[in-house]
């Protein structure tokens, strides 16, 4: 008899949902620096250089987040 085959994606799921602690630790870590260019944009003035860093910095840390929150969402979909 033939085993069943897993696929790479469910193989990978799997590896990622078993580690999903360290998932959880970006999360921590992202929400903190999210906190910190919070803290830097309203302490006081910058000039044109800065501005674009930190919005970089903010395009940057939502995409990271995103991606981060979905791959929890996802993990929790395929524990169920």
């Amino acid at each position: 008899m033939e085993e069943p085959s897993v696929s790479v994606a469910e193989r990978w799921m799997d590896l990622v949902c078993r580690f999903n602690f360290v998932l959880y630790l970006a999360l921590i870590l992202e929400g903190l620096f999210l906190l910190l260019s919070v803290a830097s944009a309203i302490s006081g003035p910058q000039d044109h250089r800065t501005r674009t860093i930190l919005l970089l910095n903010f395009v940057l840390l939502g995409i990271a987040m995103t991606v981060t929150v979905g791959l929890l969402y996802l993990c929790r979909r395929h524990r169920q």
